[in-house]
């Protein structure tokens, strides 16, 4: 049995009452929803500007002539002392370089005559600078190196010296040194002097039974104290009365007896005859 039809809202105060129950309760938020703020924030990236920079320099062409480009390899071969290998790239890379008036082309002309030289090729390092145009010819290294070649030929032993020291003063210039080209023929240059000296001292001690001091020092450019060091040092007597110096006797030699100052062309006619015997 139904009862009796609920009466209509008929106060304000009922309608507000009824309203209030009618609102669904609202939903409490989870632990879990709380947003993460412990998160690292992304990597920065570097600006555009800065990527593309970066990727313009690795695809650029390496700057300067071809003999610039070779520099540094021959540079690397010399401070290895492989002279034979280091005159073996020269050569290719000057027959293959630009030819004409590139004075950069010395960058590897200049290492490949000293690498003839401390070699002992006149002939070969000759060619190398003769071949030249003459306005090459006019530059102070090449006049050096001519100077050198020169006395090389010609037996010239204190001329050797002067005009190696002269292109080691010479390395040391800015116009040489700042280029790293100074460095490296300043180097080659002592090679060459070390070279020429300890080959001389052994032909002094095949072609002399004996030599006076002041002779040897010509023949060597050392003085005297550091001619004695080394002659001690390789079995040589010396009688400081007489100021000669006697080389070991197992050496095989022309006897020839020299106790008094010599032109330095005796050497020469010596070694003439050892190496034709």
């Amino acid at each position: 049995m139904t009862g009796p039809p609920t009466p209509p809202l008929t106060t304000e105060a009922e309608i507000l009452d009824a309203a209030r129950s009618s609102i669904p309760p609202q939903a409490t938020p989870m632990a879990t929803d709380t947003p993460d703020t412990t998160a690292e924030p992304p990597a920065e990236q570097p600006p555009l500007s800065q990527q593309t920079e970066a990727a313009s320099e690795a695809d650029v062409e390496p700057q300067g002539t071809s003999y610039e480009l070779l520099f540094p390899t021959l540079a690397e071969l010399a401070a290895q002392e492989q002279y034979r290998e280091l005159a073996a790239l020269a050569e290719r890379g000057e027959a293959s370089g630009a030819k004409g008036n590139d004075l950069t082309r010395m960058y590897v002309v200049a290492p490949l005559i000293l690498a003839y030289l401390i070699l002992d090729d006149v002939a070969a390092a000759r060619h190398a600078l003769t071949r030249l145009p003459n306005m090459y010819l006019r530059l102070p290294v090449s006049n050096s190196l001519f100077g050198i070649l020169s006395a090389v030929h010609n037996r010239q032993h204190e001329t050797v010296y002067a005009s190696a020291e002269e292109l080691f003063n010479l390395c040391h210039q800015p116009s040489l040194s700042n280029e790293k080209l100074g460095s490296v023929l300043a180097e080659m240059t002592k090679a060459f002097i070390d070279a020429f000296r300890s080959k001389t001292f052994a032909l002094l001690g095949k072609a002399y039974t004996s030599i006076s001091a002041p002779l040897a020092q010509r023949y060597l450019g050392l003085p005297i104290d550091q001619i004695l060091a080394v002659a001690a040092n390789n079995g040589w007597a010396y009688d400081a009365a007489k100021q000669v110096l006697t080389p070991p006797r197992n050496a095989t030699r022309t006897r020839v007896m020299i106790t008094d100052p010599s032109t330095l062309s005796t050497l020469g006619a010596v070694v003439d005859t050892i190496s034709t015997a």
